[in-house]
């Protein structure tokens, strides 16, 4: 979280700095990154905060949820679908090396499930595609290989069905599995990569 400073023109500074740095971080809307349009940002969401009566502290996920609109409205979906991805932490690196078979991005499906810090609600099977094509471009200089690691998948798994037995929940969670699968193999395609990046499920 951010602790605002006493002034609005200090607050303001404060959030505009938070902005561009996200920008920075999700790519693609580098037109966006201009001193003007930071402080038009800054200056829209210090009053959207203000509307929400939200002046002593902001949460990151607030800026990522304004910035996520602000870029949509502007035209910039890519950069927003980027933003809404590696900013709220759904997709990250692997801190590893596991197998040196190209680079390894961990996807974790509790963030699509539970998010009680974030007020985002994912539909979880139409938003999987559209996650993934967010992905894609970390593998296009490995020519697509690499891995996909998936965390919490039985606890998704178990979500998606409202809980279940043990047998209903490992046939959801490989369903999951093989959905990414299908989906980084048409990405592969559509990308022109000589593979697809495999998926390994990291719970086990």
């Amino acid at each position: 979280m951010i602790w605002n400073p006493h002034t609005q023109t200090d607050r303001r500074s404060v959030l505009a700095r938070q902005i561009s740095l996200m920008l920075e971080a999700c790519g693609g809307a580098e037109g966006l990154l201009a001193d003007g349009n930071i402080e038009e940002f800054a200056i829209s969401l210090d009053h959207a905060l203000e509307e929400r009566g939200m002046t002593d502290v902001v949460h990151t996920a607030d800026i990522i949820l304004f910035l996520v609109q602000a870029l949509s409205s502007v035209g910039e979906r890519r950069a927003a679908r980027r933003l809404l991805v590696f900013g709220t932490g759904l997709a990250a690196p692997a801190a590893w090396d596991v197998t040196g078979d190209g680079p390894m991005w961990i996807l974790d499906l509790r963030q699509m499930t539970v998010r009680d810090d974030c007020p985002i609600e994912l539909l979880f099977f139409m938003c999987l595609s559209a996650i993934l094509d967010a992905m894609a471009e970390v593998w296009d200089e490995c020519d697509g290989n690499g891995l996909l690691g998936l965390r919490h998948v039985s606890l998704a798994a178990s979500v998606l069905l409202g809980g279940g037995k043990p047998k209903q929940v490992r046939r959801m969670a490989c369903e999951i599995k093989q959905r990414c699968r299908v989906m980084l193999e048409r990405i592969a395609e559509e990308r022109g990569w000589r593979t697809s990046p495999r998926v390994l499920d990291l719970d086990h």
